[in-house]
């Protein structure tokens, strides 16, 4: 089976290096095989499980994927069943002959085609369906008001992924992976009235913290401690209560805040981004930015609001290390876009995307912190014995709310400007 993957996935690679899917689609075509799903005619979104009757396989092969006469994928066929591909017809998508360029499937008429190959690569058979792609939601007349719908004893469960990319400008290599995180936590609210919740995030046992290639289960890396917030119905911060015990880590994740008025498409409002450059942050930093309602759409079978948060510009950020003595990074340039798809009918958080790029000069021991290294050929130094940092008074040396008194180690080291690259995925884990 590993043979005739090899063999399947350098004949796709011959494939699209020569061009020649794409006229292989005019020019030959096999035998007409009937679509399982999705049929001629149908109106689809969000992610089209396309099935191929497996009777329609040959011995050995390969499927290719083309939409619109562009292709689109090359897959070997499944193990077992009868889907071929997962069209996920609001990923975007790149054509062989630009690579870089990403492109998005409009709502409207498109054509699929599946072309099924013998392993000597020529076309066994060939099925195409017409379908109307309808992931846009009309606009709502008199617009919507974006609140909350929790209850008391709510208990909700989240799948949360992030990477954090180092960029070495002084080596000029391409990105290197220095952190992932793969997490799930519990949003439980713990009280709530007429204005709005007390909302308790808590990490759950099990996840995984990868640093520099190696692998490390959450509770074992960090003492975890829930986070408590009061929010508004529409989901504003109104205070962040203080633990009765600081021992621990306490980590919580984001809640989108919404303005308390019917917002239209195109309608925009401040609106804070909470960011860190690790995994988690006790103290993450809160972006003013901007949010505007981009438009109604399909996300995971739920009718949302799509909301696109943006900021660019300077700030400061907290890093976490065992010992509590590493210094703020400051005078980071930042520039991000979070989308946040909002359940209306529901109060539902369905999905938040983040990219961000952070540009900043750091030390070696705060790049060391995020589980990264500098090049030898950093040109700064620190003044030795100048702490720029003056922590404050805490009793706990494993990610209490504060820091270690004392000196900060984080001086005489090596500096340089480097670049990082922060991408956060956040779903639920319900339906």
């Amino acid at each position: 089976m590993l043979l005739q993957r090899f063999i399947v996935a350098l004949a796709c690679l011959v494939l699209m290096q020569t061009a020649c899917i794409s006229t292989r689609a005019d020019e030959d075509t096999g035998k007409a095989i009937q679509l399982i799903s999705p049929l001629d005619g149908a109106t689809v979104r969000e992610t089209v499980s396309v099935r191929v009757p497996r009777a329609s396989f040959p011995a050995s092969g390969y499927v290719t994927v083309t939409i619109d006469g562009n292709f689109i994928e090359a897959t070997a066929f499944p193990d077992e069943g009868d889907v071929v591909y997962e069209w996920d017809t609001k990923a975007p998508y790149t054509l062989p002959n630009d690579p870089d360029k990403k492109l998005h499937l409009s709502d409207g008429d498109h054509t699929i085609t599946i072309k099924i190959f013998n392993r000597d690569n020529t076309v066994d058979g060939t099925a195409s369906a017409k379908v109307r792609i309808a992931n846009t939601i009309p606009e709502l007349k008199d617009g919507v008001k974006l609140l909350y719908q929790w209850s008391k004893t709510q208990d909700l469960r989240y799948h949360r992924t992030t990477q954090l990319d180092m960029l070495d400008s002084n080596l000029g290599v391409p990105p290197t992976p220095i952190q992932k995180s793969d997490i799930r936590f519990r949003r439980t609210v713990e009280d709530s009235d007429a204005s709005g919740y007390l909302v308790r995030d808590m990490v759950l046992d099990n996840g995984l913290i990868i640093t520099k290639g190696n692998p490390a289960t959450v509770q074992n890396a960090y003492l975890l401690k829930g986070r408590m917030r009061t929010v508004s119905l529409s989901g504003a911060t109104v205070s962040n209560n203080t633990p009765i015990n600081s021992n621990g880590s306490h980590f919580g994740f984001p809640i989108p805040a919404f303005p308390a008025r019917r917002i239209q498409v195109g309608d925009s409002w401040e609106t804070p981004i909470e960011m860190s450059l690790q995994w988690a942050c006790e103290r993450p930093t809160a972006l003013r930015g901007t949010a505007r309602l981009d438009s109604f759409e399909w996300e995971d079978a739920y009718p949302c609001a799509k909301i696109i948060e943006t900021f660019s510009g300077p700030a400061t950020f907290n890093l976490y290390s065992p010992s509590g003595d590493i210094p703020p990074v400051q005078g980071a340039t930042v520039k991000v876009t979070r989308t946040v798809w909002f359940a209306y009918t529901s109060g539902r958080l369905i999905h938040i995307s983040t990219d961000a790029k952070v540009d900043a000069t750091m030390t070696s021991g705060q790049i060391g912190a995020l589980g990264g290294e500098l090049s030898q050929q950093a040109p700064a130094q620190d003044a030795a014995g100048i702490n720029p940092f003056t922590p404050t008074a805490g009793p706990n040396p494993a990610g209490n709310m504060g820091q270690l008194p004392g000196p900060s180690t984080d001086t005489g080291q090596a500096k340089a400007q480097v670049s990082f690259h922060i991408t956060e995925e956040l779903e639920p884990m319900f339906r």
